[in-house]
């Protein structure tokens, strides 16, 4: 039997990870899952920092995706992992997820990450028996097409913002510190960060400045597929319509862009939230839990930078 070699994913493989993916109708999936690994052909180091594939030959058995994104604290990335199904339980998604750890050490991030949604419980034999451990579960939440309001705040105004401004990325990266500050989910943001989230297709946000201090009260993070990442309020504007406006006028963008099931996630006990997303006629459907697992790398308290590291 022909031995399995792993490498970095090029080109020469595109025809072959396109014909398994096809097969396992992941690319047909019109879904957040379906919408990463299409962008993950068409442009595998855009946003990911490492692309591992498993070959038999000329075959694509697996595959290991390393994203660019910080995630959690202590700060590492989040990974996706397939084997696919008649290569399973034969040790190759261990060396996929051993190659990632490798790949993440090297760049200082002592911390791999996982997540899963319902109906995937059957990676958790995995996830367990390559070291990964439960960090948290999470709610997932979507819009059930009810009404929702708002009405614009005095003092403040809001637009859609896809990056390319240094100065107004720092001070997002400013206010997502202080409203985040007690989420241990959320990394540390610089300004480079935030435009390193909005420079490639499919992430933009949602910005509400006070006038009188040109400082940002709210932000909403938004995508181009289904998910709705996450919103924030200054607390001085809590109760103020402001999580209703800029939550509309997101969801607004949404709906003319033809998404009418997004989703988010949030922390059970996060309660001011999930009241929030009630009265905008969100409702939970499922959850998610987060596991994570070392790399072999020392913690820092150093933001890991957000540049893939193929391009460097």
């Amino acid at each position: 039997m022909t031995s399995i070699v792993l490498e970095p994913y090029g080109k020469d493989h595109e025809a072959g990870l396109r014909q398994q993916l096809d097969a396992a109708g992941i690319l047909s999936r019109q879904d957040g899952v379906g919408y990463f690994w299409r962008q993950l052909i068409d442009e595998p180091y855009r946003r990911n920092s490492a692309v591992i594939v498993a070959r038999q030959g000329e075959m694509i058995v697996g595959i290991a995706v390393v994203m660019c994104r910080a995630y959690g604290r202590p700060e590492g990335r989040c990974s996706m992992i397939i084997v696919f199904e008649e290569w399973r339980r034969q040790g190759i998604g261990t060396r996929l997820k051993e190659a990632a750890d490798r790949h993440m050490a090297e760049a200082g991030m002592p911390l791999h990450y996982a997540m899963l949604y319902e109906g995937q419980e059957d990676a958790l034999p995995f996830l367990e028996a390559t070291g990964f451990r439960e960090v948290c579960k999470d709610i997932v939440i979507a819009w059930n097409g009810g009404d929702y309001s708002y009405t614009p705040v005095e003092g403040v105004h809001c637009r859609e913002y896809r990056g390319g401004d240094p100065v107004l990325n720092a001070k997002i990266a400013e206010f997502q510190n202080k409203a985040f500050v007690r989420e241990t989910m959320v990394p540390h943001l610089t300004a480079d960060s935030i435009e390193g989230i909005l420079s490639g297709d499919g992430h933009w946000m949602m910005v509400a400045v006070e006038a009188a201090t040109d400082e940002v009260v709210g932000v909403t993070e938004c995508t181009d597929n289904a998910l709705f990442p996450s919103i924030s309020v200054a607390r001085r504007y809590w109760a103020k319509g402001l999580a209703e406006w800029i939550g509309g006028l997101s969801l607004d963008r949404y709906i003319a862009a033809g998404i009418d099931k997004p989703w988010t996630i949030a922390r059970p006990e996060n309660r001011a939230s999930i009241a929030y997303l009630k009265r905008m006629n969100w409702h939970p459907v499922s959850h998610s839990i987060t596991y994570a697992s070392p790399t072999g790398a020392a913690p820092t308290d150093a933001p890991v930078s957000e540049t893939a590291t193929e391009r460097n």
